[in-house]
């Protein structure tokens, strides 16, 4: 009796001690656990711009980079720039009265890499997620805090996008995108002084107006 006492005992410690082990072993073999990324060397300096910096969708994702080794500065030479962020809530079925059943959350998220000098790298791309859930109108209470939860729940799915999509570029991959970028803008800025030197040209010379010389 003692011994099956011991061994009822144990064995939870002894799942523990093995779960903490098969981590120790994944971490060392490189493995990270879910919710955790591994970005290029250029991106481990990030500055993260939306159209609300200090709202709870950018601080959320600030903090899951953050967790990621990625250091969020204002500074920093590539910009991860959310250029849209968009939530619906729409009716996906009626009851039987014509009432709402079910609704539909929609969460899109666009966002696009740059350089700290606004040149577009990499993008853009869009990140959506969805759910539905059952609104009851009799308990609008439970249905008011179960879109709450499921707004909670497209917002991490949507930072997972993002950072899938992050931990997809490579150094090289920037690089040869920065210099395409640079290259474009030159090309632009030249054809731009070339049209403007043709205008310039193409303007009419206005013929100087000789004055008569004053009678004394």
């Amino acid at each position: 009796m003692r011994s099956l006492s011991k061994r009822l005992f144990m064995s939870p410690i002894i799942k523990l001690a093995t779960l903490l082990s098969v981590v120790m072993l994944l971490t060392a073999c490189g493995f990270k656990l879910r919710g955790m990324v591994d970005v290029a060397s250029h991106l481990q300096q990030l500055s993260v711009q939306t159209s609300d910096n200090y709202g709870v969708f950018t601080r959320r994702l600030n903090r899951t980079l953050e967790s990621n080794d990625i250091k969020i500065i204002a500074s920093a030479p590539y910009v991860l720039r959310i250029t849209e962020n968009q939530d619906e809530n729409k009716i996906a079925s009626f009851t039987g009265n014509a009432q709402a059943a079910q609704y539909r959350l929609i969460k899109q998220v666009k966002f696009q890499l740059e350089n700290s000098e606004g040149l577009l790298l990499i993008g853009p791309f869009e990140a959506m997620s969805e759910r539905v859930y059952l609104y009851s109108s009799s308990n609008k209470t439970a249905s008011d805090s179960e879109e709450r939860l499921i707004r909670e729940e497209l917002e991490r799915d949507i930072i997972t996008q993002i950072t899938q999509r992050l931990q997809a570029m490579t150094n090289e991959q920037i690089d040869v995108a920065e210099a395409e970028a640079r290259k474009k803008q030159a090309e632009a800025e030249k054809a731009k002084q070339l049209e403007e030197q043709k205008n310039v040209k193409a303007m009419p010379k206005r013929n100087a107006i000789k004055l008569a010389p004053p009678n004394l």
